[in-house]
C-alpha cells in the first residue's frame, strides 16, 4: 500500500491536490505502522522513508 501511495506522489498526471492526498495517506499509514508494530517499522526503515517521501526538504522547508 505504501509503495502505491509513493508512486502516486511522483505521477506527473496527478494534480497537486491528488499528490497532497496521497502524501497525507502515506503519512497516516506510516504513523500507524510506527505505533502498532515498531519492530517491523524499524526493520523497513519507515521513519526514514517518512522523512524523505512524505516531507522532503524541498517541499516542507521552503522559504
Amino acid at each position: 500500500q505504501a509503495e502505491v501511495l509513493k508512486a502516486d506522489m511522483t505521477d506527473s498526471k496527478l494534480g497537486p491536490a491528488e499528490v497532497w492526498t496521497s502524501r497525507q495517506a502515506l503519512q497516516d499509514l506510516y504513523q500507524k505502522m510506527l505505533v502498532t508494530d515498531l519492530e517491523y517499522a524499524l526493520d523497513k526503515k519507515v521513519e526514514q522513508d517518512l522523512g524523505t517521501s512524505v516531507c522532503p526538504v524541498s517541499h516542507c522547508y521552503t522559504k
